[in-house]
C-alpha cells in the first residue's frame, strides 16, 4: 500500500483494515511518502486481524516531508498460535508518533 501525499495544507485520514483467516499467510508492505517538501498532517490507522495459526510479517516506512506531521496507530488481534511480525522505519516529519498495541487471544479453561 503506498500513501502518497501531493499537496500543501492537506489532512488525510487513512483507515486499512487486513484480516487473514485461520493458517493464513501474507507480507505487507505499507509505506507513506512525499515527493516534496510540504506541509501537511496523515492521521493513520491500521488494524491487523490474524486467525488462529495466522502469520503476517508487516512492514511500515514513514518517508515523509521534513516538514510534515505524521500520527499513526496499529492495532493487531491475533489468535491462537498466530504470529505478527512488525518492522516499522520512520524518516522525515516535523513530528512523527506511532502507537502499536496488540490483543492476544485468551484460551480459558474447560
Amino acid at each position: 500500500m503506498l500513501f502518497l501525499a501531493t499537496g500543501a495544507k492537506v489532512v488525510t485520514h487513512p483507515r486499512n483494515l487486513v484480516v487473514l483467516e485461520r493458517e493464513a499467510r501474507a507480507t505487507i508492505v505499507e509505506t507513506y511518502a512525499s515527493p516534496g517538501e510540504d506541509v501537511y498532517w496523515t492521521n493513520a490507522v491500521t488494524e491487523i486481524s490474524a486467525g488462529d495459526g495466522a502469520r503476517v510479517d508487516f512492514h511500515r516506512v514513514q518517508r515523509e516531508s521534513p516538514r510534515a506531521y505524521h500520527v499513526a496507530a496499529t492495532q493487531t488481534h491475533q489468535g491462537r498460535d498466530s504470529t505478527v511480525n512488525l518492522h516499522t522505519v520512520a524518516f522525515g516529519g516535523a513530528l512523527a508518533r506511532h502507537d502499536i498495541g496488540a490483543v492476544l487471544a485468551v484460551r480459558v479453561a474447560p
